[in-house]
């Protein structure tokens, strides 16, 4: 098993690099997340590697971080979802991101990443919510160093529209819009109601 490669970068392309290592070029698939993270070709990188093996297939994926590859793994754990539909979801939605729609049911969201359909969607989310369900309020409590009564505000609030039947990532953009209207705001029902009127327009 390969965990990683490290060695030169000599090609660098979207959906796909090559590493010089020890006298071998290594041709790797990423996501691109990765690719974006990467350095420019010449230098030394260092990425994650899946070995993937399917009949006589043997290809490389490769991931800036190990969360990134942990990531992959699961989703192709999936029924149904391949290396390919892995690939596209990391390239489309950052991890967090991918993370919280699972974690919210938010198959729309899932499903605005070309290549992914409604049912792969859904089944990502029926496969995978147990595995997110405490990540809402994980990510949520550790985006900040230190707890305050408006993040605390914050907080409530976001899950409030979540529980409304709200996705994650609308709830927090119509919270924070609301707030920086209206920063003399020190109660969590009222911005709510104000995020409620913004995000329903």
């Amino acid at each position: 098993m390969i965990a990683y490669i490290q060695g030169k970068l000599v090609e660098k392309d979207p959906t796909k690099i090559v590493i010089e290592a020890n006298g071998i070029g290594y041709d790797i698939h990423v996501p691109i997340s990765s690719y974006e993270t990467l350095g420019s070709e010449g230098q030394i990188v260092k990425v994650f590697i899946h070995f993937h093996v399917r009949d006589d297939n043997y290809q490389l994926y490769g991931f800036s971080t190990e969360e990134e590859r942990d990531l992959f793994r699961m989703l192709i754990g999936v029924q149904g979802i391949g290396p390919k539909v892995g690939i596209a979801l990391l390239s489309g939605l950052k991890t967090d991101n991918l993370r919280m729609a699972v974690a919210a049911e938010d198959s729309k969201t899932l499903a605005s990443v070309p290549g992914i359909g409604k049912k792969t969607a859904e089944r990502l989310v029926v496969e995978l919510k147990e595995k997110f369900k405490d990540y809402t309020f994980a990510l949520i409590d550790d985006s900040v160093k230190e707890i305050d009564q408006k993040q605390v505000m914050f907080r409530d609030a976001i899950l409030a529209l979540i529980s409304l039947g709200y996705n994650r990532t609308s709830a927090d953009k119509a919270v924070r819009d609301s707030y920086r209207k209206q920063e003399s705001l020190t109660e969590t029902e009222e911005l709510v109601r104000l995020a409620l009127q913004r995000i329903s327009k």
